[in-house]
């Protein structure tokens, strides 16, 4: 695969027509195990270290948008990315190593999400320090699963009302690498995944019935 054939299938995922997104993905993922398959090379953007990673933040950037074209366009980015990785060896960072790591994003996702909407309920938002919670979007893992990197004006602490942390686009990387079998021998995403699903249920529940409380307390 070079990077001249694929990298019109990476723009495609930029399109603001649904259908066309889908079938770019479905078509650029089918590529990518065929090349896996055939041990052929993958292009540069993929899996040179330096342009994966950059590409990573791109999609988790995305993800996090609450737009939802762009939240398609990074999870489906993010999930190409973790079908072109390696199948795990030894200490080396591979295609479990990312679903973790994209769990892990998740669970950190949902937990910034409740602290912003626990601020929001309380009318206490605005004041708050640098903890988890101070952050707008979240971006992506690093070297040390969990932990998020900034990145420009999207990360800057929230001013206001702040800026939601929102964990759509996560959820459907995540169900993307799952549904395509990638997720190495880590069996335990799917619990963890199952798990993140119903905190982020009992959380948006908690949040519209401290809402309908205030309600009624006015």
């Amino acid at each position: 695969l070079s990077t001249d054939m694929f990298g019109p299938l990476l723009s495609l995922l930029h399109s603001p027509w649904d259908r066309t997104r889908s079938s770019s993905y479905d078509f650029a993922a089918s590529l990518i195990r065929r090349a896996r398959a055939r041990g052929e090379d993958l292009p540069p953007p993929l899996v040179e270290d330096a342009m994966a990673r950059e590409a990573t933040r791109r999609g988790v950037h995305l993800a996090g948008s609450p737009r939802q074209r762009e939240a398609d366009t990074g999870a489906r980015l993010l999930a190409l990315l973790h079908a072109s990785s390696r199948p795990s060896r030894g200490g080396e960072r591979g295609a479990a190593e990312f679903g973790g790591e994209l769990v892990d994003l998740v669970e950190n996702r949902l937990e910034r999400m409740r602290i912003a909407l626990e601020r929001a309920v309380k009318g206490t938002t605005g004041s708050g320090g640098g903890g988890a919670g101070s952050a707008g979007t979240a971006e992506v893992a690093g070297d040390a699963p969990g932990e998020d990197e900034g990145e420009g004006e999207s990360d800057a602490a929230p001013k206001g009302a702040g800026k939601l942390p929102l964990a759509h686009g996560l959820f459907q990387a995540l169900r993307l690498v799952l549904d395509g079998g990638g997720a190495g021998a880590r069996s335990d995403l799917h619990g963890r995944a199952a798990r993140a699903c119903c905190r982020a249920i009992e959380l948006s529940l908690a949040v519209v019935a401290d809402v309908k409380d205030h309600d009624e307390e006015e």
